[in-house]
């Protein structure tokens, strides 16, 4: 949802840091309600993710005006810096998004959280509320600071939509484990004594990673036959497509009624907020923790070098699938793939000035998930006698 709020709601990652926590959470509260809805499409589809609506617009109005209210609604900036953050436009810009704002797919949380990224910044916060070994942070640095600890490192409020954590589900990470298991049939990649433990579902989508691994080859042949213009082309568009279907049926099965969309949203606010700071190389903590590095991983690495606790190594790839994953498997679920004239355009290369297709998507995905996976999914696997 930050992402969302820096690349389409016209602000920047440090005027959201500066704002007050109770206005962030207005903030993703309006995110949740101004999201795409299509009443014709199932509920659990990605248009039409849940029903459940957050706080109504006035009860919002004590933090964030309805944008009929005349302006202005600012907020100073944090010294030395100068001017004011326009709350009033950033919620009419989320208003204005009202049935089209459509938030990551669960893969990104995934993704994100197997960097290790919220444990390196756990470790951030936990070192800087408890001494000064690292030195002080900067007053913009100490807002940033307060607000995590605040949204994402304590129990909130209650009846907010934030709110997943009871007697019943006493743990974050425990809720966002079991939505994995659920949708993916997958496990953080933790060492043994970091893992979080966690409630497995008996109904879970354990063959994901299976029938995904065999789209990626099959869609791989596409790529490598595309310029074939003599001999067999023996790309089975018909089998990709079932194959797909098999896939899409297999995710919004887990998502009947709504089921685990409250949670998604939740894992990808929390990740974002992190994901978003750490990509903003000029933010106020990433200049205090003297995290310089031109890349997101690596600024990654150098905090977590300074405080002691590990990134993943393949973290690079874990950012890099985030996104585009994110992208295919919420067209997966819309059915944009189910038939075998539509799978073309996952392997055909677009050529510019043409916009970037999906197919730029899969090659990413190709790439990085052969890492990840530790074996080339561009590889058929050869049947043991």
């Amino acid at each position: 949802m930050f992402r969302f709020l820096v690349a389409f709601a016209g602000t920047t990652m440090q005027d959201v840091s500066e704002l007050h926590p109770l206005i962030l959470e207005s903030l993703i509260e309006r995110s949740w309600n101004a999201r795409v809805n299509d009443a014709t499409d199932p509920l659990g589809h990605p248009d039409r993710r849940s029903d459940i609506s957050g706080r109504p617009p006035e009860l919002l109005v004590p933090v964030v005006p309805q944008t009929g209210t005349p302006p202005p609604f600012t907020v100073p900036r944090i010294p030395p810096r100068t001017g004011n953050i326009d709350v009033l436009q950033l919620a009419r810009n989320v208003d204005n998004f009202r049935s089209q704002l459509r938030w990551h797919h669960l893969i990104y949380a995934y993704m994100i959280e197997n960097t290790r990224m919220l444990d390196v910044f756990r470790r951030v916060v936990d070192t800087f509320v408890h001494g000064e070994r690292l030195g002080t942070l900067s007053p913009a640095s100490q807002r940033w600071l307060w607000t995590t600890e605040e949204l994402f490192f304590r129990d909130p409020p209650p009846f907010s939509l934030t709110t997943h954590t009871s007697w019943i589900r006493p743990s974050p990470a425990a809720i966002r484990a079991n939505a994995y298991q659920r949708l993916f049939g997958m496990t953080l990649n933790t060492n043994d004594a970091n893992k979080q433990p966690f409630q497995a579902a008996e109904h879970a989508n354990a063959d994901f990673v299976q029938v995904f691994d065999e789209i990626l080859f099959e869609l791989w042949q596409g790529r490598a036959n595309f310029a074939n213009q003599v001999g067999a082309k023996p790309t089975d568009d018909a089998k990709i497509a079932e194959r797909i279907t098999r896939l899409s049926e297999m995710l919004l099965a887990r998502r009947a009624n709504g089921t685990l969309s409250r949670e998604e949203f939740w894992a990808i606010t929390t990740m974002s907020w992190f994901h978003e700071t750490l990509d903003t190389k000029t933010h106020p903590l990433m200049i205090d923790l003297r995290a310089d590095a031109p890349s997101p991983e690596e600024r990654l690495f150098q905090i977590a070098q300074r405080i002691g606790h590990p990134a993943h190594g393949l973290a690079k790839s874990y950012f890099e699938l985030a996104e585009p994953m994110s992208r295919i498997l919420i067209g997966i679920e819309q059915g944009l793939f189910n038939n075998a004239d539509a799978v073309p355009a996952l392997y055909t290369p677009t050529v510019a000035p043409d916009p970037p297709g999906p197919s730029v998507d899969i090659d990413l995905i190709i790439t990085h998930w052969s890492i990840i996976r530790g074996r080339d999914v561009k590889a058929k696997r050869v049947a043991a006698a």
